[in-house]
């Protein structure tokens, strides 16, 4: 939903960094041995754009060119 209550029909709209309010609902479990505590996501209303989270970024962008001696041992 947007800040009016009303469908967000494209996906691309809701993204890591966007704001907004969620319905959370938490619940301990016990089944086969394993006891803990999860959380289901329930519903999301998107309020405003945000600087997204998820944007990765590309090779270049993380490394400089490095100029390497063929003779140098750059384990030593």
């Amino acid at each position: 939903m947007d800040n009016n209550v009303q469908p967000i029909l494209e996906q691309s709209e809701v993204y890591s960094g966007c704001y907004g309010n969620i319905s959370v609902n938490f619940y301990a479990y016990s089944k086969n041995g394993n006891k803990g505590i999860a959380a289901g996501l329930g519903n999301i209303q998107k309020l405003k754009d945000g600087e997204s989270l998820g944007s990765g970024s590309t090779a270049a962008e993380d490394f400089d060119v490095v100029d390497v001696d063929e003779d140098d041992d750059f384990l030593s």
